[in-house]
């Protein structure tokens, strides 16, 4: 701590309450995340690829995601979709 400026112990000081909350993801969160994808595979093994359009561009309207609140509410979760649009548009 000496050899920091107070800049820098402010910041450590300001993320400890950052590291003693935890995580948000637990063991549900990724069973949860897991069930959704295995659907979503699923779904496009059984219809093809271009079957999973409408839920990947409407995830709030999506029968899919709709059993998986957490998910469509996790920005960072929902951003990931941007990467299977990509890939069902073959980009």
């Amino acid at each position: 701590m000496a050899g920091n400026g107070i800049k820098a112990i402010k910041a450590t000081v300001g993320a400890l309450p950052k590291i003693f909350k935890g995580s948000g993801y637990n063991k549900a969160v990724y069973v949860d995340v897991l069930s959704m994808l295995y659907e979503i595979l699923a779904k496009v093994r059984k219809e093809g690829l271009m079957s999973i359009e409408n839920d990947i561009e409407n995830p709030e309207a999506s029968p899919i995601f709709s059993k998986y609140p957490k998910f469509v509410h996790d920005h960072h979760a929902v951003e990931f979709l941007e990467l299977l649009r990509a890939v069902v548009e073959g980009r």
